[in-house]
């Protein structure tokens, strides 16, 4: 903000020097819009670059020196838009789980697609020529300064793939949702980017129409061209961010302060950005600078008609009538479609709703298997008869959902040695696995069967009733 006030200061001030030398200088104030092709140009060296459409808006001023040449500036917003699309993007890098046990995060999102809009504050500083009489044709070109007000992504992608890879197991574990491993479809993200402040060569060219004697309407094309990278290195993600103490809602970074994987070394996607412009523009301009003098001897030839204004006319009728028609028949077809598309909705509808009840019901199901088997003897780590009974409850609930996989875990209160403690919470969760797969369930779907000893007590071991509800076997399953 401050190198505003300080750009705007000079550039006004050294206007109203020059105005105050010369009482002939002549004022113009004007309001201009304008659109076209507005994107942000950078290369990437995976995937597709898209460019977008976009415009910009505000308010100039402009004083001219003689009848020809004038100097203008003003403020505005100027408005980019750019895309991204890519069908596999891979990620990995060392990061640590919940436990803290560190490994390699894998991630693959598929079909991605990502969306970036940016506004920036403009100031220009232009020079401009006019040639003609009552209405002239103009040429302006200058520098432009662009300063981010708000620069936004939104992305979208069908799949993601998480995994990790414990190098002292040699395994990749790919289904454990509650560590954020698995494939997890529908993911979309969005947040803000950092860019610099950015400079731009503009150019100007077209016709100013004389309205009245203090208003003028400019109507031309125009375009922007970057001079620096406003690409910020300094804020460059991983990819997808792995979050350990909430693995599942793991972060979807832009692709623009992001990296990815090719040939096992880690990239930036880009690393130069330029905004870019190019479209048409509409001024409307008030004051001395915006309409030239005619000469009082100067008489507009007069054009015979010759029927050609009855032509146009006739033409522009039966234009009207072309264009009724086509309205009336795409009407038609949008009443034709419309039961299909309610159907179709319907349907989506149904669809979403039967996965949420889903959903649900897994986690109601996941909450009843997790609940620990308790009440261990201080040594104890054969299964009791009340034991089974809790795990014949668990075994029902994993018959009834094959696709559940799961962990088993021995637990201990704090009496005794570590060595003891991890023999005997290990000898609990053995017992355990051996019960369950009597009853039928598959080895394949039983995980990890680790010992936790004392590192995770359910109370404090100050009294035996806590100790005895900290001897336990817990089950977790994805």
């Amino acid at each position: 903000m401050k190198k505003i006030k300080i750009y705007t200061l000079a550039v006004m001030t050294g206007l109203l020097s020059c105005t105050a030398l010369k009482a002939q200088y002549k004022h113009e104030f004007s309001l201009y819009g304008g659109g076209g092709s507005s994107t942000l140009k950078y290369d990437v060296a995976a995937g597709t670059q898209k460019n977008g459409f976009g415009g910009q808006a505000g308010l100039d001023y402009a004083f001219f020196f003689s009848p020809k040449w004038g100097l203008g500036t003003g403020a505005g917003l100027s408005f980019h838009n750019a895309g991204f699309n890519e069908d596999h993007l891979t990620t990995s890098y060392i990061t640590v789980d919940m436990d803290g046990t560190p490994f390699e995060f894998r991630s693959t999102a598929r079909n991605y697609e990502e969306k970036q809009t940016t506004m920036f504050l403009q100031i220009p500083l232009m020079l401009q020529f006019q040639t003609g009489n009552s209405h002239r044709f103009f040429v302006a070109a200058g520098g432009k300064v662009d300063i981010p007000v708000n620069a936004k992504y939104k992305s979208s992608t069908t799949a993601i793939q998480n995994s990790g890879y414990y190098a002292e197991e040699d395994y990749e574990y790919t289904t454990q949702e509650f560590m954020g491993f698995g494939a997890f479809t529908g993911r979309d993200a969005g947040g803000d980017l950092k860019f610099k402040t950015a400079f731009l060569l503009t150019a100007e060219a077209g016709i100013k129409w004389k309205l009245k004697d203090d208003v003028s309407l400019y109507t031309g094309a125009y375009l922007d061209y970057g001079l620096n990278n406003i690409y910020r290195a300094d804020n460059n993600r991983q990819f997808v961010d792995y979050h350990p103490d909430d693995p599942r809602n793991f972060m979807v970074n832009s692709m623009i302060n992001s990296q990815y994987i090719q040939n096992g070394t880690a990239q930036s996607f880009t690393d130069k950005v330029l905004p870019v412009a190019a479209g048409l523009k509409v001024k409307l301009a008030f004051g001395k600078g915006s309409a030239a003098k005619v000469s009082a001897y100067y008489v507009p030839p007069t054009v015979p008609d010759n029927g050609v204004e009855e032509a146009r006319r006739r033409a522009e009728k039966d234009a009207g009538q072309k264009t009724v028609a086509e309205e009336v028949a795409r009407k038609a077809e949008v009443d034709r479609l419309a039961p299909e598309k309610k159907r179709q909705e319907a349907q989506r509808l149904a669809i979403e709703k039967a996965h949420r009840e889903e959903a649900a019901r897994l986690q109601i199901v996941k909450a009843d298997i997790d609940q620990p088997v308790e009440n261990y003897g201080l040594s104890q780590t054969e299964l009791s008869p009340a034991q089974k009974q809790e795990l014949d409850k668990k075994i029902v609930l994993l018959q009834q959902n094959q696709g559940l996989t799961l962990y088993i875990y021995g637990h201990t209160c704090n009496i005794g040695s570590k060595e003891t403690n991890e023999r005997i919470g290990l000898a609990r969760a053995e017992k355990a696995k051996e019960y369950l797969l009597s009853k039928g369930i598959a080895e394949s779907r039983i995980l990890r069967v680790a010992s936790k000893h004392d590192t995770e007590p359910l109370a404090p071991n100050t009294n035996e009733e806590n100790r005895q509800r900290n001897r336990r076997v817990g089950i977790v399953v994805q």
